[in-house]
């Protein structure tokens, strides 16, 4: 069933994605990995309510699952509720600090806040960990360096 959501996942049939896993998690209520992709699926196909769920039920077993953690960090930046964003990106780093993409989540938090110079390093130090980011959110570092006339 798993090798079954995860060719659904890579052909990008979320619904189908989402029945599967939904099997998966009925089926073994303590694994967190179906929720934790529930949550991501639903996030992904516009259902916040939805994501958010599944990612509190993994956080309830798990709060070290940095992966609900950064999928509701996103869903509060969504929000406007910063303060909730910027807590769940903090405890990230705390938790998982090589776990690159978090900088991003991070970065754009304090770029929000108003926080340039700092938003700068977060995304200096994803893209250190991971220099693929560059790529996909690179314009983000820079746009803020321009922007704000930060050191590059």
């Amino acid at each position: 069933m798993r090798l079954q959501a995860s060719c659904y996942l890579r052909l990008k049939d979320v619904e189908n994605a989402i029945a599967t896993c939904l099997q998966i998690s009925a089926l073994d209520s303590l694994d967190t990995s179906a929720q934790v992709t529930l949550g991501y699926l639903y996030q992904a196909s516009g259902n916040a309510n939805n994501a958010e769920l599944y990612y509190q039920l993994v956080l309830d077993k798990d709060p070290d699952a940095y992966l609900a953690l950064f999928g509701l960090g996103w869903i509060q930046l969504d929000r406007k509720n910063l303060d909730d964003a910027h807590e769940a990106a903090t405890r990230i780093t705390e938790i998982a600090p090589e776990y690159a993409p978090n900088y991003v989540l991070l970065g754009r938090v304090l770029t929000v806040k108003g926080f340039y110079k700092e938003a700068a390093r977060a995304y200096r130090h994803g893209f250190s960990l991971d220099p693929s980011l560059r790529a996909r959110y690179g314009v983000l570092l820079q746009e803020l360096t321009i922007r704000h006339r930060l050191e590059p």
